[in-house]
């Protein structure tokens, strides 16, 4: 136990800074001209949610599989494992949230209700953690000094595909919600330990952005059924 308690995240990250972020460049050379189209799914599901209900969710979630297949397969495993065997795992983790998601999609006996975030005030927090991911996780890492070309692009990198993920299931209602927000919000943490590990504490943001977006979601969805007034 004394052995194990010597180590830390430093010394289980096997590559450098520099080493991760021409991963992403690498990854990003290698499938362009997809992060378009990967941008155009995420600004196309805002817009179907933008409406009061939509009770088929299947069309928010079956596009969502497809996309954490895509990174499950082209970057964890024909990119990321280059580096670090592990990735594998993370790989294995994302194909199977596409499962849960494709299923929870096409299944009828889950019951998945999306409240639009124009007329319901508690998706509010899932549409502002969509905008961050889709649109200020990519810039902020430009302008901190990155390379464009090593963005991580919501579709093709696993830490926007995540929150974003989140967003969504935040404008989500149903039990299979939170099943289906455990790995995205694991892969958060995941995430941040491999950017400590690293020397870099800034990764920190990442779970922290979804901790504080899923807080503020659970006080809009409480204020909201409060104000909802109960019929007789």
């Amino acid at each position: 136990m004394g052995v194990w308690a010597s180590y830390s995240l430093a010394d289980l990250v096997l590559f450098s800074p520099q080493a991760y972020f021409r991963l992403y460049e690498l990854h990003n050379a290698a499938i362009w001209p997809l992060q378009p189209p990967a941008l155009a799914i995420a600004v196309g599901l805002l817009l179907l949610i933008r409406g009061a209900r939509a009770s088929a969710a299947w069309r928010v979630l079956v596009p969502l599989a497809a996309v954490w297949s895509l990174v499950a397969w082209w970057f964890f495993v024909e990119r990321y494992a280059q580096i670090n065997p592990v990735a594998v795992w993370f790989g294995a983790g994302f194909a199977l949230q596409a499962l849960l998601l494709m299923v929870a999609g096409v299944w009828r006996r889950v019951r998945i209700d999306l409240a639009g975030w124009r007329t319901s005030s508690a998706s509010l927090p899932g549409l502002v953690l969509v905008l961050y991911a889709v649109l200020v996780h990519p810039l902020g890492q430009i302008l901190s000094g990155r390379a464009w070309i090593g963005a991580e692009v919501f579709g093709v990198a696993p830490d926007p595909t995540a929150l974003a993920t989140l967003g969504f299931l935040l404008m989500a209602r149903g039990r299979a919600v939170w099943l289906l927000a455990a790995i995205p919000l694991l892969w958060c943490l995941v995430s941040a330990a491999t950017y400590i590990g690293m020397g870099l504490h800034a990764g920190i943001l990442t779970p922290a952005i979804a901790v504080a977006a899923l807080l503020w979601s659970a006080v809009a969805r409480r204020g909201e059924r409060t104000a909802t007034p109960v019929l007789p």
